[in-house]
């Protein structure tokens, strides 16, 4: 008889809780996939059992409890999927024993306190995907260590303190979004050694500052939100670099000068700097974008096109 290696009923109506024989004759199992059912109850500490486990995922059920400890002992992992439930508790800092994890969801749940330092040792670690909790703190420095790192969203959460300057070791990061929390200070200049950068949230924030002129070298980077924030003075002559930008929101800031250096895309879809001080240089071919939806450039300037109508 054959050894089972994959478990998979995603997408069902399962109810109840996660039987706790579910590991029983199933040490060889790789795979568990139990996501978008009405599962409900606490994630069983029998779990531990199926040690051979690479993907976990419980995700978009109706889990309830903390995190148990011995999930931390399966370390084999490389994906752990528990977003979208009901789950209460912190991250421990045995996180660190799972180092061959490639993506970590824990998003969507009610999860408070840190992110433990020891989340650095995860140098697998390419999606952390932790948004829509309570989470607060600081961001640690040790999430540079995370060499291997493709996607952060800390998005709704209630992280405090200075965006990390570390984060600029993360050469192959291509999205983070740091949106709706507290973070406070300048964007780290470092921020423009990740190359491969395409969106770059980090709206609805109290940072400061200028606009770093290392944003030049940002030249993958197609989404730049940084609206609702206190971010001053001209906009950085490198920014003519950035040309595969589509979504541009700059707006209720105090930055000032020209727009000119954001305007070498002719690829937008929405652009917006209201509510700064920009003076009315608007270069001639910005409205003439193929693709623009949406053009606010100031309190009292802003054109919307709906249908393919100029309003």
């Amino acid at each position: 008889m054959g050894q089972l290696l994959f478990l998979v009923l995603t997408s069902n109506n399962l109810s109840g809780s996660i039987p706790k024989n579910i590991c029983s004759n199933s040490s060889s199992l790789e795979h568990m996939m139990l996501s978008k059912n009405q599962l409900s109850g606490e994630i069983l500490v029998e779990l531990r059992e199926c040690r051979s486990l690479k993907q976990l995922d419980l995700s978009n059920n109706t889990l309830s409890g903390s995190i148990p400890a011995e999930l931390y002992e399966l370390v084999e992992l490389a994906d752990l999927l528990l977003n979208n439930n009901t789950l209460v508790g912190s991250i421990s800092l045995s996180i660190a024993n799972l180092t061959n994890l490639q993506t970590l969801a824990l998003s969507h749940n009610n999860l408070h306190g840190n992110i433990p330092k020891e989340i650095g040792m995860l140098g697998n670690l390419e999606i952390l995907f932790l948004y829509e909790n309570q989470l607060s703190g600081e961001i640690p420095m040790e999430i540079g260590n995370c060499s291997s790192l493709q996607m952060i969203d800390f998005y709704g959460n209630q992280f405090t303190g200075n965006i990390p300057i570390t984060i600029g070791r993360l050469k192959q990061l291509n999205f983070i979004d740091l949106r709706q929390n507290d973070l406070s200070g300048e964007i780290p200049a470092s921020l423009g050694n990740c190359h491969q950068l395409k969106t770059l949230d980090l709206a609805d924030n109290r940072l400061s500052g200028s606009i770093p002129t290392t944003f030049g070298y940002l030249r993958a980077l197609e989404q730049l939100m940084l609206y609702n924030n206190s971010f001053k003075g001209n906009l950085p002559d490198e920014l003519i670099n950035v040309s595969n930008l589509t979504r541009i929101n700059l707006s209720h800031n105090k930055l000032n000068g020209s727009i000119a250096a954001l305007c070498s895309s002719t690829s937008f879809l929405s652009f917006d700097v209201t509510h700064n001080a920009f003076d009315h240089d608007i270069p001639p071919h910005l409205g003439y974008s193929p693709f623009l939806e949406r053009l606010r450039l100031g309190t009292t300037v802003s054109l919307e096109k709906s249908l393919g109508h100029w309003n």
